[in-house]
C-alpha cells in the first residue's frame, strides 16, 4: 500500500505497531467490559486509524452498521 498510494513519509514498522496496539487494546476492552463494549464503534475507531495513515484507500469508506 505504500507504493501504491504513495505514502513518502509512511513508516511501515510504526503503523503495523500502531494498529496492533490499537487492535490489542480494543480486544482487552471488550474482554473486560464487553457488557458496554460497542463493536460498531470499535470499528469507526479502526478505520479512523486506517483514514489517518492511508487516505488514499481509506479516505472514502464511509462506516454503516
Amino acid at each position: 500500500m505504500k507504493s501504491e498510494g504513495e505514502y513518502e513519509d509512511v513508516d511501515v514498522k510504526l503503523a503495523t505497531d500502531a494498529l496492533i496496539a490499537l487492535l490489542e487494546g480494543l480486544w482487552t476492552d471488550f474482554h473486560l467490559h464487553s457488557d458496554i463494549f460497542n463493536p460498531d464503534e470499535a470499528l469507526k475507531v479502526c478505520f479512523y486509524v486506517l483514514q489517518s495513515v492511508f487516505p488514499n484507500h481509506f479516505g472514502t469508506l464511509s462506516i454503516h452498521r
